[in-house]
Formats: structure tokens, C-alpha cells, sequence
């Protein structure tokens, strides 16, 4: 009986590492490649100095680092319609960063994370007087 025990716990223990091991080696690292596609996007925040600013969106990453942006924005309650370009990372723990250039030569800095099997973004503004948060959903998932 007792060896039946001690069998018993050997078995449980070397079960435990083995989908302790699995569990870690099956989590996927993000790359430049998971980040593909077009997302529709929600920025909300506020530009101190400037006031509050809503702005929807259509952005398209390429899978390379390059993005494209189509918006519609409403600033302080004046409206505006742009089309970006910026750069973009992303690192293997699906986190990243993203540089997005206006026109006017407003540059918008944000870090992000990726979720939902990289069918959602959700990024914070980075640059200095823009207190802006992003949330994003892939657009066509296969």
C-alpha cells in the first residue's frame, strides 16, 4: 500500500511538470506577422491644452512594421478627416509600440498589447500632453 502511494505521487508529480512544460511551450510569440490585417479602432482621450478628442479609425498593418490609418476625428468639436502612415513593433510577449505621423507633423507615440488571438488591440497614448487609450478589433478574421 504504502508503495502504491509513493507510485501514486511520483505519477502525479511528473504529470504536473509535463503540462506545466506543455503549457509554457504551446504560448505563441508574437512577431511583426501577427499584427496583419485592418482594425477598427476607438481612440478617447484628451489633448491638454487643445481639450477633449474622439477619433475612429481604419488601420492597416502590413505585417513588415508599416501601418496606414484612415480617421475621422473630432477635436475639441471641430471635425477632421486624415489618412497616416507610421511604423510599428511588436514583441514576443504581444506587446509593442506604434508610431503614428498626422499630417501637420503631429507625431502620436502609443504602446499596445495585443489580445484575443491578435483580433484586439488595446494601446495608451506615449506622447507628452495626449492622454488617449485605443481599443481595436481586427476587422476580417479568417
Amino acid at each position: 500500500m504504502k508503495l502504491a502511494w509513493v507510485v501514486l505521487v511520483c505519477c502525479a508529480i511528473v504529470a504536473i511538470g509535463f503540462s506545466s512544460a506543455f503549457a509554457q511551450a504551446t504560448e505563441p510569440a508574437c512577431s511583426l506577422q501577427t499584427l496583419k490585417g485592418s482594425y477598427g479602432l476607438t481612440y478617447t482621450g484628451e489633448i491638454i491644452g487643445s481639450g477633449p478628442i474622439g477619433v475612429i479609425a481604419r488601420i492597416t498593418y502590413d505585417g513588415a512594421g508599416h501601418l496606414k490609418q484612415h480617421d475621422k476625428v473630432i477635436g475639441n468639436g471641430v471635425p477632421s478627416v486624415g489618412e497616416e502612415t507610421g511604423t510599428y513593433t511588436v514583441r514576443a510577449d504581444c506587446t509593442g509600440t506604434e508610431t503614428i505621423n498626422f499630417q501637420g507633423g503631429f507625431v502620436l507615440n502609443l504602446e499596445f498589447v495585443l489580445d484575443d488571438n491578435a483580433r484586439e488591440i488595446r494601446a495608451v497614448s506615449q506622447t507628452l500632453n495626449v492622454n488617449t487609450t485605443v481599443t481595436g478589433r481586427k476587422q476580417f478574421v479568417p
